[in-house]
């Protein structure tokens, strides 16, 4: 048995030997160019005569950096052969708006990279330049990687296998196209809303988002290849400038009027306000052909402006904060993130930190936080105003004494009731009885109590679908929508008694207070006409009888 095990073993050893040598990867070796010579030209790199020039670093480089003037060079190279099953692949990350020329093995033919050329190789993502190294690569095989100069952010160097590499790559496309759809979905729904509302800060807002949602595709590359990216590649970096432009203008526009600073701020608003008209002139200037010193003093002018902007925002948050304003809170929460990530940018391009290389979804993230942010703080003061709205509007149909709707509303209501009468509607016209002595011989204080008294009175009495409105003085008009003449005769002989039981004492006084009710029927819309006649007709007719009753009109009354 034993000897029958050995070979199914030995297969177990060799299976787990050769797993474990696979996951080791060779070691990076990397030499820099000195920046006080000058740079070899691609025929020495390809030919090794530049070798002995380059400087070997104690610790593998992570990063390849750009020179600000002028070409840098970097020679990678692995510390043994590559033995895995799967090539080798050469990744640079958050390339940026980075161009790198590349001499690599087996041919050291010079090739020009960059996210933004019309040969990318569309099996990869655009989330990284992609190196793809033979099986058999060898440490006396290096490769030569120049950084064309600018200022630009640093590149992210990794080592990996092919099948790692193809699988980081699915899982960010899966990750950051999802992130991209749920900032345009917001961005379509701010700008639905603001047509449909015709509010100018949502529509601010949405410009906003769309600029950003641009200039982040840009930066990471993704949008180029969409259809129109190879006009995108042609514009090289002034796609990326009029997006950002555009940005923050209207970030500074919709900030205006979410804010309130017209009034509350008046000197800071307009200060806004002209700072976004100039990122408008600047993402027009991005398509002006310049000269070369306009084209570097632009970007610093714009590098300057985004800092004034910044600032007077941040005043301005500030001090609406202090003055309790919600939508303060809103924004300053909303875009803190991208603000600390502007200038922690600015930072790196000026070599003083380091963040976008490890952290190239970090700006995305904040991207999609400010969006959602943004559109529920909006969304939040829309229903504020909408509240507003509808409170001012159930103001203006209520009688401010009484509480019930005003002449108005109550006809308003007259008129939907009768539109839709297919079972018949009712009305019950009513005047408190002997209501001028009361005024006269108690005041008009305990008139009003009277009338409180009796509003009271009729609106328990009424059904949960009938309206009360006062038609002016002590006189009221019921709306019973579907109650034929009988059950509304009911209701009115209820009230009549009620108000007669209540009005006894009222305010502490003796006033025995009474009401007249006359009702009228119809049965159908046409019939609808002249309801509110014939009730009053019918109440004068209560108030002829001797008050303190309910009389119902007739067809010839």
């Amino acid at each position: 048995m034993a000897h029958k095990a050995m070979p199914w073993v030995g297969a177990l050893l060799c299976v787990f030997v050769l797993a474990a040598r696979a996951q080791g990867l060779p070691a990076l070796e990397t030499a820099i160019w000195p920046g006080d010579r000058e740079p070899p030209t691609p025929a020495e790199l390809a030919s090794r005569a530049a070798d002995p020039g380059f400087v070997e670093q104690d610790a593998p480089a992570r990063y390849l950096g750009p020179d600000r003037q002028r070409m840098q060079w970097w020679r990678v190279r692995i510390d043994r052969p590559w033995d895995n099953p799967s090539h080798p692949i050469l990744a640079l990350y958050a390339p940026y708006t980075n161009t790198v020329q590349v001499l690599m093995p087996p041919d050291y033919r010079l090739r020009r990279m960059s996210l933004r050329s019309s040969d990318f190789d569309r099996t990869h993502s655009r989330h990284a330049l992609v190196l793809e190294l033979p099986d058999a690569w060898e440490p006396s095989q290096p490769v030569y990687i120049g950084v064309e100069p600018g200022q630009r952010l640093p590149m992210r160097m990794e080592l990996v296998t092919n099948g790692e590499f193809e699988a980081a790559d699915i899982r960010h496309l899966q990750w950051v196209w999802s992130l991209f759809a749920g900032i345009a979905m917001v961005m379509v729904v701010v700008a639905v809303f603001g047509v449909v509302m015709r509010a100018r800060e949502l529509l601010y807002l949405a410009a906003s988002i769309a600029a950003m949602l641009l200039f982040q595709g840009l930066v990471l590359g993704e949008f180029y290849s969409l259809p129109v990216g190879q006009w995108l590649a042609t514009t090289d970096y002034r796609i990326i400038w009029f997006a950002r432009s555009l940005q923050e203008a209207f970030l500074l526009l919709f900030a205006v009027e979410f804010l309130g600073t017209r009034r509350h701020l008046p000197n800071l608003g307009r200060a806004l306000q002209v700072i976004a008209a100039c990122f408008l002139v600047l993402a027009v200037l991005a398509w002006v052909p310049l000269s070369p010193f306009a084209g570097k003093a632009l970007p610093a002018f714009g590098s300057v402006l985004l800092a004034l902007g910044t600032l007077l925002l941040l005043v301005t948050l500030v001090l609406r904060v202090r003055q309790r304003n919600l939508e303060a809170w809103f924004f300053l929460v909303a875009w803190l993130p991208l603000l600390v990530l502007d200038g922690l940018r600015e930072l790196e391009l000026l070599r003083l930190t380091s963040l976008y290389p490890d952290n190239e979804y970090v700006p995305l993230y904040a991207s999609a936080w400010a969006s959602l942010m943004l559109a529920v703080g909006v969304a939040k003061r829309m229903h504020a105003v909408l509240d507003e709205r509808d409170v001012a509007v159930v103001a203006a149909e209520l009688d401010p004494l009484t509480g019930v709707f005003n002449h108005r509303a109550i006809l308003e209501r007259l008129q939907r009731a009768a539109a839709g009468a297919a079972n018949g509607v009712s009305v019950l016209y009513l005047d408190l009885d002997h209501f001028k002595l009361v005024n006269d011989r108690f005041g008009h204080a305990v008139g009003d109590a009277c009338l409180t008294v009796a509003v009271g009175v009729i609106r328990s009495e009424l059904r949960a679908g009938d309206s009360l409105g006062r038609l002016g003085g002590e006189e009221f008009l019921a709306v019973l929508p579907g109650a034929n003449q009988e059950q509304a005769l009911r209701i009115g002989e209820r009230i009549r008694a009620e108000v007669e039981r209540v009005g006894e004492t009222v305010a502490d006084h003796d006033i025995r207070l009474t009401i007249s009710i006359g009702l009228a029927s119809a049965e159908s819309a046409a019939a609808c006409g002249d309801l509110v006649d014939r009730a009053d007709q019918a109440m004068y007719q209560a108030k002829g009888e001797g008050r303190n009753r309910v009389r119902v009109a007739t067809a010839g009354t």
